[in-house]
């Protein structure tokens, strides 16, 4: 369902809903009607469901059937206006579908049980959520999909289908067993392909002939009907996630009723999940369904257990596959069970590192930590130690769907339908180095030119070789565990909810030591039937010296108002290699879930600071303190409270003004060595909620070669909210033995009647450098670009010989001559399709930026890089190029900032890695440049010559004082000489020659 069909349908949905609202008991339609409670006689039936919390909810069949009845079938004109249902939430509420119908059922087999109906639909107030819905002799049924999780309808008791409970999947407690699956590792090469992105998802059927024994239709009735129908129900749900996930769908095949067998004595199967099952269940698909007559084959049974033949679909073991639990309903059993057992037959592997102690079949592809909490996990069976939630949650890991999607690229017995859906696109942005045992949000952007709702699933890529504990961290292992998608971009490890309650979620936890992190991010487009997906990676190296990046003020309940400082553990992050030299400060008022209020947007990351809080009551504060340009931060380990300050709170607006125009300055501008008099304005800020009256500022210099020859002066009255300056300028004197370049820290003191406050400030020095640039150039051979293969092309670029560090980089395709022709040589790059492109420059420290990211969306069908220029200051994104720019001559921004270089040491190889993500092109890396510009030193001017002033200590008199104020300032104390050197006789030292000379002076001796 694309944007344009949401937004002309809306009208329609409001006037066929006008009056759903909260607390209205029946759906517009009449089909469904909330209950206080189940009737005493249904809850004493037979268990269907019973969840610890839900909705009652009465079916009325006859308007439910009618009114599914006018759901038009999918893939037809009149599915552009599908029907809309509303379906008893959980929470007694009601949620909209646009439902169409969708059978799972070839047309034989439906029209032979015309009770037996499947639909499809998409979330029309939430438009990321699916719902799969049916209605057989079982009763009525609805799986709902949402970033919140799983919600099902579904009867509550056995035989009973007026009375429905709706639930949420996490109220659904664990049905006890042992059941554990015993495909194994069949030999297949470690390692496996990524799968690419398609501009248009091709949605794949495959016909599916599902066995039952015995045991299992007595337990759904007894009859073949009652058996088919417990079966659809299942397949049902089973499309909607391999439909979102792999474009895939199953239907059922025409004859399936022959082997739903009724007579647990006389069927082929032991109904013990037992190899031997497998080979009946492939004896007698071929010979009941016909070898000719589907696609892949399962069956249900109620033995304790799961096997199936590893990439088996469309071969001669396509039938090898059995799920079985003692009670075969629900999601425990389709998706615990029959999706994984599934997921073996289209090659999915087990990603679960550590079960109990044991290990899946291949620890290669063991991405989760613990039991997994993913389809082809272990989730729930693996005991309290390694188990990290009771069931599977309804996904596959993006290790899986490497395996399945590469696997079903293989296969030719399915029949491919062009779904019209266009595929999601998303980057994971660019590569850190981060600190260790410290927060951090990883964040994507993402995009569909359908505009569907995309959902995020930001999930760790490391394996270990052996079973590592849940929560340990030996520097290889999984230490993040995957969640359910979510609609936001971001993933922040450890989840806000653990941070701010300072505990440790099961199976995530920080690096905890030196590591790489590898992470892949998969969009989901969540368009129902047949859904796209993208995918994206990123790489962290830990830092081992670096972190733990901690808030240490505030860090307990304290009560605050005005200005106060803020502290935190720099520990080695304002160092190579993180390199972090600023963070920002944010504040909360919601106990940390939002941080809408910034305190500083960039301040040095030197470990403390002095902010200014808002005049707002709240006892539930927070601080954020994140470094700019990283991703790693931290938060206040509980909530304080903030009052509106009752007095003054004195604190800086930043406006400090000096001028070195006084005697000896050199009236530049600037604060140098060896300027003394410089005058200095600071203004100041009462944010408090009464004015301040007398109000005196004293200036020290926490800098030792800063001496203040006049460090006090009175202020205006200060009202609430209005900067004010000092009326006479500070004096203060730079020594020539200040290093150019340093800053110079001070501090000024405020006192008035009211109150007083300490305002922490610093000046720079010098007149920053400029810049000078430097080229280095790829001169190496041609490197073939990778058809199809995530991995890549590396071309290696030695830089060396550079000074100091990187002020700005920008990156270039060279080329002689420019063309677009397929295969040109005097290009930087060529390739026949650089839609498909991802382009990655990495730097010897392991910085790392993804600068082009397959542009236009992958779209961008044309030829070639030539003299092609990325520079962060460009006006025009290479992310929007357009195929008439070939081959994009000119400046362009990277799909990502290059400033991530900025401040390193280049020296060493960078790394050019250029990968094709899709078929049938072909391309070479030919040349190449890195545009480096490094900061220069600052300069710092010579004073002028001192005055001939023999009023040395200022205070408008020439007498004996001065006298004594030169023999102290030769002897170090220049706390009453107001010249910035004693050499008063210009010889080059400062002795009693210079006392002498002023001596003379103050007898009236020319200068």
């Amino acid at each position: 369902m694309n944007e344009r069909f949401l937004r002309s349908w809306s009208v329609l949905c409001l006037l066929a809903t006008a009056s759903l609202a909260a607390g209205q008991d029946r759906s517009p339609d009449g089909s469904f009607e909330l209950i206080k409670e189940i009737p005493a006689a249904v809850a004493a039936g037979r268990s269907n469901v019973r969840p610890d919390a839900g909705q009652p909810v009465r079916v009325d069949w006859a308007v439910m059937r009618a009114a599914l009845a006018q759901a038009p079938l999918e893939g037809t004109p009149g599915a552009a206006k599908p029907l809309v249902l509303a379906l008893p939430m959980p929470d007694g509420t009601w949620a909209r579908f646009g439902v169409v119908d969708s059978p799972v059922m070839e047309p034989g087999l439906a029209a032979a049980f015309p009770d037996i109906r499947t639909f499809a639909g998409q979330g029309l107030d939430d438009p990321a959520s699916t719902v799969r819905l049916d209605y057989t002799p079982h009763g009525f049924h609805a799986q709902v999909y949402t970033v919140d999780g799983s919600w099902y309808v579904d009867p509550y008791t056995f035989g009973e289908t007026t009375i429905v409970t709706s639930y949420w999947k996490r109220d659904l407690r664990p049905q006890p067993g042992n059941w554990v699956c015993e495909t194994r590792d069949d030999g297949l090469p470690a390692g496996a392909p990524g799968y690419g992105e398609r501009a248009i998802v091709t949605l794949r059927t495959y016909t599916l002939a599902v066995g039952a024994t015995g045991q299992y239709t007595a337990f759904h009735g007894g009859t073949q009907a009652l058996g088919l129908a417990a079966i659809t129900t299942a397949v049902n749900r089973l499309n909607q996630m391999y439909e979102r996930d792999l474009a895939v769908r199953f239907v059922l095949a025409a004859n399936n009723i022959n082997i739903v067998y009724t007579n647990a004595n006389t069927d082929p199967y032991q109904n013990n999940g037992s190899t031997a099952d497998l080979t009946a269940n492939q004896t007698t698909c071929d010979s009941v369904i016909g070898t000719a007559n589907y696609d892949v084959g399962h069956l249900f049974c109620t033995g304790t257990g799961g096997v199936a033949t590893l990439n088996s679909v469309c071969t001669s073991s396509k039938a090898r596959g059995l799920s079985g639990q003692p009670s075969p309903i629900n999601d425990p059993f389709v998706i615990d069970y029959v999706a994984h057992e599934l997921g073996h037959q289209f090659g999915g592997r087990h990603c679960f590192n550590n079960c109990g102690g044991t290990a899946g079949d291949s620890q290669v592809y063991a991405y989760e930590p613990g039991s997994g909490a993913t389809i082809m996990a272990y989730a729930g069976i693996c005991g309290a130690a390694t188990d990290l939630q009771p069931n599977s949650d309804a996904m596959f890991h993006s290790g899986s769907l490497d395996l399945m999607s590469a696997f079903i690229a293989t296969t030719s017995c399915d029949t491919e339908t062009n779904s019209g859906n266009n595929t999601p696109t998303v980057s994971a942005g660019s590569n850190y180095t981060i600190p260790k045992q410290t927060p951090f949000t990883l964040t994507a952007t993402g995009s569909d030119v359908d505009g569907d709702a995309v959902t995020y699933s930001w999930e760790q890529r490391n394996t270990a070789s052996g079973v590592v504990a849940v929560n340990t961290d030996n520097g290889t292992n999984p230490i993040q565990r995957t969640w359910l998608p979510s609609a936001s971009p971001s993933r922040t490890i450890p989840r806000l909810s653990n941070l701010l309650n300072n505990t440790t979620a099961f199976g995530e936890i920080l690096p905890q030591v030196a590591r790489t992190l590898s992470y892949r991010v998969v969009a989901r487009d969540n368009r129902s039937g047949s859904g796209g997906t993208a995918v994206s990676n990123i790489t962290l190296t830990v830092n081992g010296t670096a972190g733990p990046f901690t808030v240490t003020s505030p860090n307990t309940a304290v009560a605050w108002s005005g200005v106060r400082t803020v502290t935190w553990n720099v520990a080695s992050t304002n160092v190579a290699p993180v390199n972090c030299a600023n963070v920002k400060i944010s504040l909360s008022t919601d106990g940390g879930n939002t941080f809408p209020t910034v305190l500083l947007a960039s301040t040095p990351n030197d470990g403390s600071e002095n902010v200014t809080l808002p005049n707002v009551t709240t006892s539930a504060a927070r601080i954020k303190v994140e470094a700019v340009g990283n991703i790693f931060f931290d938060l206040s380990n509980v909530n304080f409270s903030i009052t509106p300050a009752t007095g003054v709170a004195f604190g800086g607006t930043g406006l400090n003004s000096p001028s070195d125009a006084a005697p000896n300055g050199n009236a530049n501008g600037v604060v140098e060595p060896g300027e003394s008099s410089l005058t200095l304005t600071v203004q100041m800020l009462n944010s408090g909620a009464q004015t301040a009256t007398n109000v005196v500022g004293t200036l020290s210099s926490l800098t030792p070669t800063v001496n203040i020859i006049s460090g006090v002066s009175a202020y205006p009255n200060m009202a609430p909210g209005v900067p004010q300056m000092n009326t006479v300028p500070f004096v203060f004197a730079v020594s020539p033995s200040h290093v150019c370049g340093d800053a110079i820290s001070l501090r000024l003191n405020i006192s008035s009647t009211q109150g007083s406050g300490v305002y922490d400030f610093t000046l720079p020095t010098g007149t920053p450098g400029g810049t000078n640039t430097l080229t280095f150039s790829y001169t190496g051979p041609a490197v073939a670009i990778p058809d199809n293969n995530g991995a890549g092309a590396n071309a290696a670029l030695v830089v060396s010989g550079f000074t100091g560090t990187v002020a700005d980089l920008d990156f270039r395709f060279d080329g002689t001559t420019c063309s677009s022709a397929p295969g040109s040589t005097t290009v930087g790059l060529d390739h026949t399709y650089v839609g498909d492109l991802i382009v990655r420059l990495t730097a010897p420290g392991g910085a790392s930026c993804i600068m082009i990211d397959r542009m236009g969306g992958g779209g961008t069908d044309t030829n070639n890089f030539c003299q092609t220029v990325l520079d962060d200051e460009a006006g025009t994104p290479i992310e929007g190029a357009a195929a008439a720019s070939a081959p994009f001559s000119g400046s362009w921004a990277p799909n990502n900032p290059l400033a991530v270089f900025d401040g390193i040491n280049p020296n060493g190889t960078w790394t050019l890695n250029v990968s094709d993500v899709a078929a049938v092109d072909i391309g070479s890396i030919r040349r190449f440049s890195l545009i480096i510009s490094r900061q220069l030193a600052p300069t710092c001017q010579p004073p002028l010559p001192p005055a001939c002033d023999p009023d040395v200590n200022c205070d408008g008199a020439v007498n004996g004082f001065d006298i004594q104020a030169t023999e102290e300032a030769v002897n170090g104390d220049f706390s009453n000489f107001c010249q910035s050197s004693a050499d008063l006789n210009g010889d080059g030292s400062e002795n009693g020659f210079d006392i002498e000379t002023e001596e003379q002076r103050v007898n009236g001796a020319p200068c």
